[in-house]
């Protein structure tokens, strides 16, 4: 089900990512058809990790040649997704627990969100070894 909300569909996919890693919910967030100025760069993937100082966020640039991570705490984090999801990828993907928001840009400007309720990884994983 695709709702057309313009910008404000990628406004929600900021609020539900930043919600996700507030609430520990966070699976991943993908940003692909990359269409920005930097040469080489395909796709990005957003993933919590646990480090000594706590829950951090590690961004992998995945290059055509090369791979780079960094891991970024959410404030510094903020503001590049905003550049990146307004202005730099035609596509995003973010998974957390329950569900999965898909957001795309048409080319002409309009932001398209597909909104679907997941069931959890863990609960169908022990359910088909009980099989």
């Amino acid at each position: 089900m695709f709702n057309p909300t313009g910008d404000d569909a990628a406004a929600s996919l900021l609020q539900q990512f930043i919600h996700s890693v507030e609430t520990q919910q966070l699976q991943r967030l993908v940003l692909s058809r990359y269409q920005g100025e930097q040469a080489g760069l395909q796709r990005i993937q957003i993933r919590p990790i646990l480090v000594k100082t706590g829950v951090q966020l590690s961004v992998l640039l995945e290059n055509s040649t090369f791979d780079q991570t960094k891991n970024l705490a959410l404030a510094e984090l903020q503001p590049l997704l905003q550049q990146w999801l307004y202005q730099d990828f035609r596509s995003a993907l973010l998974e957390f627990s329950g569900g999965e928001w898909q957001l795309s840009w048409s080319k002409k400007g309009k932001a398209l969100i597909n909104k679907r309720k997941t069931t959890s990884t863990l609960a169908n994983e022990s359910e088909r070894r009980r099989k």
